[in-house]
């Protein structure tokens, strides 16, 4: 930090006269380097994956959706009697079954 110059506190808002000058020292902007690029501009157009909208899921939770998976690619049901509750899988796969 420049010497004579202190970091003001959380709670402390600019006076108006310092807001004013803020806005002086930001409005007129900075001449850009020509030919200076900070970082490629993304290839990716609107039908990239992560820019389309979101849908609802199938699945009404993790464990139908877990459930459905298993069944699909006919995996064998790892708790078939059914005494592990909701938290089975999370039981099974070496965790501890709790959050």
């Amino acid at each position: 930090m420049a010497k004579g110059l202190k970091c003001r506190k959380r709670e402390e808002a600019l006076t108006e006269k310092e807001t004013k000058m803020l806005a002086v020292w930001i409005d007129p902007g900075v001449a850009w380097p020509e030919g200076l690029v900070l970082k490629e501009a993304s290839k990716a157009d609107e039908s990239w994956w992560a820019y389309q909208p979101l849908s609802k899921p199938s699945h009404q939770s993790i464990d139908n959706y877990i459930e459905n998976r298993l069944s699909d690619e006919g995996s064998a049901d790892i708790d078939p009697t059914g005494k592990l509750g909701p938290n089975r899988f999370a039981a099974n796969s070496g965790g501890s079954g709790s959050l």
